[in-house]
């Protein structure tokens, strides 16, 4: 609760700032008089909520009021950790509990340092007294807003990023080229300031004892000048660092990797385990800067025990992975989404041909099933040219989907798939890719989609692109079971917005109706009639010709290929290339003739949508 700030609280009638504005934004006062707004401004008391300080606790009695003057709150309910709503600047806290009498109904929890203005019953009630016409109103805001909430869409967008926190990883302090760097690229694209505890002291000479209402009440002064703030954190956790890391929308770790120290533990130092306990995982992220070029390796020991949003990497002297970061921070990062599809996927080849070409460069990459596999070998740097040469060593040499078993796991010999998987993208691991990267895949266990971010390359493909009944599930070593994404979601738009904001390039097909023409269902021959058709072919006529098992059951992961387009927004592109005729899901000799088609289909899309100026393909990176 805010017991620890009330002691750095004033009333309002000691500030010189005037709130009757924003009071009268609030819909409960709006049609109150500036008479009775003064007489209500001075009712309110100024006080300071640090970052990760709770505001309003769910169940607790409602009697207090809350007007937020800057920051921002994240609102839970039920328990539950993901926010169902976020409050900023201008908006109210607790009105309904304050108003109706009820006990709170969600958990208001500062996601930063912040101000607010409070309300207390008593004061509330000595103020109705003097205006008793304020109740009617009262009422009718209750309703309308208890309507919008129970219509309300469950989910809701964070606020852009504005104040960012710079602290170290692990045990080496930041390196100061590291800083030079991030700072030269931010300020040449934004209005950006930079504050460290030496910047921080021209303003205020005594930081460590300087009132804390005036240092949230400056900084947020300061960020109305400027598109980001951003705070170095010293390499201690002092006060500034603590101020910093509370006043930061999103803290960013960053840390020396070295090649021969790859492989052993990175434990969390003092100021991660500050930051852990004032932000959730969403709010953070992690840069690791390799100091060689050559593979990336060890990631894993970084992750292990930190909760963030997202790993970035960023190898020396490579100024494309600076701008990738910041193209994350300021909410434009550019995201390639590849869908499912069986033997269609060879679709992605050709586009990804195109994109070279048209000089898309993109900063996360996510698929299901045949779509990971191919974003998948795209991430890891493989030329399509290569690309379509695997393709043939998997599908076509090895026949690695037309090898049948004893069904007693799948029909399918999964041996053959998993070993030309784990031949072409050999030990690669995926928090290891020198870009984000996800596949996705169907937990059987709790019936949910489950988001593959790390692990083996190889072994997330296999789980994504997992058929049921075709192939065996991949089980996790917690006893999970994983099946073929599109069972879920076969455009992974939504779990791409999910990890960022910005636009993105979706890969989707149309694939074509499955009817039979001229067949009847009691045409279809039994067991016996199929085992003397096969082995007395010139004696009996064959049998009709009907999509098989794998072809019914593949194509039928694709139904919910079209959920993807209510997140959709102009910023994006969508690609469909088309689908050879009578091309079977199965048809994977196909591969080349499919993957030149969507090749001319994505360079003349491309060079039409350039023409019109889409923002994607004319702006700059």
């Amino acid at each position: 609760m805010v017991d620890a700030a009330q002691a750095r609280s004033a009333t309002l009638a000691k500030h010189e700032t005037d709130y009757r504005h924003e009071l009268a934004e609030i819909e409960a006062f709006s049609h109150l008089s500036v008479e009775q707004l003064s007489e209500l401004e001075a009712r309110f008391d100024l006080v300071t909520v640090d970052g990760g300080e709770v505001l309003v606790q769910e169940g607790e009695p409602s009697d207090t009021l809350f007007l937020v003057v800057s920051g921002r709150f994240l609102v839970t309910a039920a328990g539950k950790r993901n926010p169902i709503a976020e409050v900023g600047t201008g908006k109210s806290i607790g009105e309904i509990g304050f108003f109706s009498g009820f006990a709170r109904t969600a958990t208001v929890t500062a996601a930063r340092d912040s101000l607010v203005l409070r309300l207390r019953r008593k004061d509330f009630d000595a103020l109705c007294e003097h205006s008793p016409e304020i109740w009617p109103n009262m009422v009718s805001m209750l309703a309308r807003r208890l309507l919008r909430i129970a219509t309300r869409d469950s989910e809701f967008k964070r606020s852009p990023e504005r104040t960012i926190a710079f602290c170290h990883a692990g045990e080496e302090p930041i390196q100061e080229c590291v800083l030079a760097k991030l700072q030269e690229l931010l300020q040449s694209a934004y209005r950006c300031r930079f504050l460290t505890s030496e910047t921080m002291r021209e303003e205020f000479p005594n930081l460590e004892t300087a009132d804390p209402h005036a240092i949230t009440r400056w900084l947020n002064d300061e960020e109305v000048k400027y598109d980001y703030l951003v705070f170095v954190a010293d390499p201690e956790l002092n006060n500034w660092s603590r101020l910093a890391i509370r006043h930061a929308d999103t803290v960013v770790r960053i840390a020396c990797q070295r090649a021969d120290e790859a492989d052993r533990p990175r434990p969390l130092n003092p100021l991660e385990e500050f930051a852990e306990t004032v932000h959730e995982a969403d709010a953070q992220r992690l840069v690791l800067v390799h100091q060689q070029e050559g593979e990336i390796r060890g990631t894993r020991f970084w992750l292990k025990d930190r909760a963030v949003r997202m790993h970035h990497h960023i190898r020396a002297g490579s100024e494309a992975d600076y701008r990738r970061l910041l193209r994350f921070l300021s909410g434009k990062a550019l995201g390639l989404v590849a869908c499912g599809g069986g033997a269609y996927c060879a679709a992605h080849i050709g586009m990804f041909q195109a994109f070279n070409e048209a000089g898309l460069e993109f900063d996360i990459m996510g698929g299901t099933s045949g779509g990971a596999a191919m974003v998948g070998a795209y991430a890891k740097g493989t030329e399509p040219d290569e690309l379509e040469r695997r393709t043939h060593d998997i599908f076509v040499t090895n026949g690695a989907m037309r090898r049948a078993t004893w069904p007693r796991y799948s029909f399918l010999d999964h041996k053959v798939f998993d070993t030309c998987l784990e031949k072409h993208y050999g030990t690669t691991r995926i928090e290891d890719l020198s870009i984000p990267y996800f596949a996705i895949s169907t937990n059987l266990s709790d019936n949910r989609m489950h988001c593959i971010r790390e692990g083996k390359l190889w072994w997330g493909i296999r789980a994504s692109s997992a058929v049921p009944g075709l192939l065996p599930p991949v089980y996790t070593p917690d006893g999970q079971v994983l099946v073929d994404g599109s069972l879920l979601d076969n455009v992974p738009l939504k779990q791409m917005c999910d990890l960022k904001s910005g636009p993105n390039v979706i890969i989707n097909f149309d694939p074509p109706e499955i009817r039979v023409s001229g067949f009847a269902y009691d045409r279809l021959p039994s067991r016996a009639e199929l085992i003397r058709s096969m082995l007395f072919p010139f004696f009996r006529e064959p049998p009709p010709k009907a999509p098989g098992p794998g072809s019914i059951l593949t194509r039928s992961l694709a139904v919910k290929r079209q959920d993807f387009r209510q997140f959709l927004t102009e910023t994006d592109l969508l690609f469909v290339p088309p689908i050879p005729d009578g091309m079977s899901i199965l048809d994977w000799r196909r591969h080349a003739e499919l993957r030149q088609q969507a090749y001319e289909y994505g360079s003349r899309e491309i060079a039409l949508r350039r023409k019109s100026g889409h923002a994607i393909l004319t702006s700059k990176r």
